[in-house]
């Protein structure tokens, strides 16, 4: 099967941009860089441009059924990586190719 998802080399408009700093369960402190871009439509619906350095590699497009369902399902993933790394959750993370 292949990824019917919008391809994204880079975020070159982004809506936000910024480092959340984390603390783990050991005390140790970290931090990752985020940048969001600009909600796009698709053939299928809307995409959001994602890319959280060291946590996934690249540009994910984040899928939704309009602009601003697309941007809160990539700030859900932010903050289910942030809690993640805070040790707030033990939950799963998403797996990407």
């Amino acid at each position: 099967m292949s990824d019917w998802r919008p391809k994204v080399e880079a975020i070159t408009d982004p809506v936000a941009a910024g480092r959340l700093e984390f603390r783990d369960r050991n005390g140790a402190r970290g931090s990752f860089e985020v940048k969001v871009g600009t909600p796009r439509a698709f053939e299928e619906g809307y995409y959001c441009p994602l890319e959280v350095e060291g946590l996934f590699p690249g540009v994910r497009t984040i899928i939704g059924t309009n602009e601003v369902d697309s941007l809160m399902n990539a700030m859900a993933l932010v903050r289910r990586y942030f809690d993640h790394k805070n040790g707030l959750s033990s939950d799963p993370l998403p797996k990407f190719e």
